[in-house]
């Protein structure tokens, strides 16, 4: 979970940092590449997605690279907004999937309690009809 909010936070950056450099503060969003890159490659070599992490992170340099040397132009901000879409999505798709999964579980455990009161029910009715036989 935690690489998926890392992810996200990355896509947060390049929005701001495109915010930033539309209105021409390429200084301050170049820094906001970088923390962010910084940050994931803090996590990337111990996270399971590392190499995610440390590719996201060099996409979040080169960018940052760019508007450093004031190269930032509308295909510039057209690529950043792509990486920005790509990556909110790939990860919005699997915080999708991962709450269809537990409503599936949450469901099958429904069922199986529900199997496990009939069962119960059925074992009291024997119970009572042995009782009875005995009497």
């Amino acid at each position: 979970m935690e690489e998926e909010v890392l992810i996200l936070m990355a896509a947060d950056a390049r929005r701001r940092a495109m915010d930033l450099a539309d209105r021409g503060q390429f200084d301050q969003a170049s820094a906001v590449l970088d923390d962010a890159a910084t940050r994931l490659d803090d996590r990337a070599p111990a996270a399971e997605r590392g190499e995610e992490l440390a590719e996201d992170s060099r996409q979040l340099k080169r960018t940052s690279d760019q508007l450093k040397s004031l190269s930032y132009n509308s295909s510039s901000r057209k690529r950043m907004h792509y990486e920005r879409h790509r990556t909110s999505r790939s990860v919005q798709d699997k915080f999708k999937r991962l709450e269809e999964m537990q409503r599936e579980m949450e469901e099958r455990s429904r069922r199986v309690e529900d199997q496990r009161k009939a069962i119960e029910r059925q074992k009291q009715k024997d119970r009572e009809e042995k009782e009875r036989e005995d009497e």
